[in-house]
């Protein structure tokens, strides 16, 4: 499937002029296997929740892989019909020594789309191997300005291939097969506040089954995608394929207003700074994955993560730290999950005894996590002229803004509620 003028691509001119402009930038900078063998079908009977049994179709329908980089993210997507895309590629030792073996392992001697989520080396280092030894259709990447050498190496083979390039945006959405891949992820204009905050985020559709890879999304990111839910009209397609009508229930329009997926990428490998309530509350996954390496120096998957992901009712977890690679497998209607090892993929620390917000001490409130003398005090004298009724009442107090109670949460409770 190649990007065609007049499909939504940009000519073969333009799309050099683009890497030789993000190289001349980085570059000028910089130089100043294992067997399936454990098996979940998951519950449910809804769009959002796929049901339970299995049928032989499964086998022979869509895959996702969240495969098993590490510190870093690598995710395998193939069509029923033979399609494939891969998303990030690890760090770089990951190319040779895990993505590479995996998709030899498939059968895959070609990819059609590769989509970079951001530059960061976790995310990227594994894809220059890809490029160098893989016949690659196209690339997708947020365009982001960086100054690595890894990023520098990454465009260059772009360039010396002559693999055509896309800036992924938001409304960009085609067709893998029986996939429809949607861009929810960067817009214009990007966000100031970092990297990770303009990481491609992706949806894909397949039947009543859907994926969203959201790269290293943060705080930020995921504060825009909500904020952005139903505001488009329709964009151009890049593909092949035809256009859907816009307007329909199906349309381009619709599929960019719908963060709802079955199956959720948990943001930047389980970072304190993704995966709000809020942003839970509007995915409602059934799935949810954490890609992050044992004892990362991060200490990701960080446990107020897992309290909130733990909270969603329902919501099975799954970490590649923990069960090595994780494989999805669908069609379109029912969801099949393998794990590479066994193994609980939970694993959220233990609750303690949540603080009571009209009984605490000042020592107890202290003690909670993101409140400190200050807040504690003015907590009590809050509660001294009326009594907490519900949680959200601490929105009330100075210095307590909807982000710090959303980590408050899993924490605090009033009489016992």
């Amino acid at each position: 499937m190649r990007y065609q003028n007049g499909k939504g691509v940009r000519p073969a001119g333009v799309r050099v002029g683009l890497i030789g402009a993000l190289l001349l930038v980085a570059a000028g900078l910089v130089l100043g296997t294992a067997r399936w063998g454990n098996t979940l079908r998951v519950p449910g009977a809804t769009a959002a929740s796929p049901s339970s049994a299995a049928t032989p179709a499964v086998r022979a329908g869509a895959t996702v892989a969240f495969l098993d980089v590490g510190e870093g993210e690598a995710v395998f997507i193939r069509s029923p019909e033979g399609q494939t895309l891969l998303v990030d590629g690890g760090e770089q030792e990951a190319g040779p020594q895990v993505v590479l073996p995996y998709l030899r392992k498939q059968g895959v001697s070609r990819l059609d789309v590769v989509v970079a989520t951001h530059p960061h080396s976790d995310h990227i280092g594994g894809l220059l191997a890809v490029l160098e030894q893989m016949p690659v259709g196209r690339v997708l990447a947020d365009g982001q300005i960086h100054t690595s050498y890894t990023y520098e190496q990454f465009l260059r083979l772009i360039e010396q291939k002559r693999i055509p390039f896309q800036l992924a945006r938001r409304g960009e959405q085609w067709r893998l097969g029986s996939w429809t891949v949607t861009v929810l992820h960067p817009s214009e204009p990007l966000l100031p506040a970092g990297l990770n905050s303009n990481s491609v985020v992706l949806r894909l559709t397949y039947g009543q089954v859907s994926v969203l890879l959201t790269g290293d999304l943060d705080d930020a990111g995921e504060e825009r995608l909500l904020a952005e839910r139903g505001t488009e009209t329709t964009k151009a397609t890049p593909s092949g394929n035809s256009r859907k009508t816009a307007g329909s229930s199906d349309s381009p329009a619709a599929e960019v207003a719908d963060v709802r997926a079955t199956v959720l990428q948990v943001p930047h490998h389980g970072s304190r700074g993704s995966t709000s309530s809020a942003f839970l509350a509007h995915v409602s996954p059934s799935i949810a994955v954490i890609q992050v390496g044992a004892d990362n120096p991060y200490g990701h998957p960080h446990s107020e993560v897992l309290h909130r992901l733990a909270a969603m009712k329902g919501l099975r977890v799954f970490r590649t730290d923990l069960q090595g690679t994780i494989t999805i497998r669908t069609d379109g209607e029912h969801v099949e999950v393998e794990t590479e090892r066994a193994g609980t993929g939970v694993q959220a620390p233990p609750a303690a005894a949540k603080v009571n917000l009209n009984t605490a001490t000042q020592a107890e409130l202290e003690a909670v996590p993101g409140i400190g003398p200050v807040l504690a005090q003015r907590i009590i004298a809050y509660r001294a002229n009326r009594p907490f009724t519900k949680v959200e009442d601490l929105l009330a107090i100075k210095g307590i803004g909807p982000k710090t109670l959303d980590k408050l949460r899993p924490y605090v409770t009033v009489d016992g509620t």
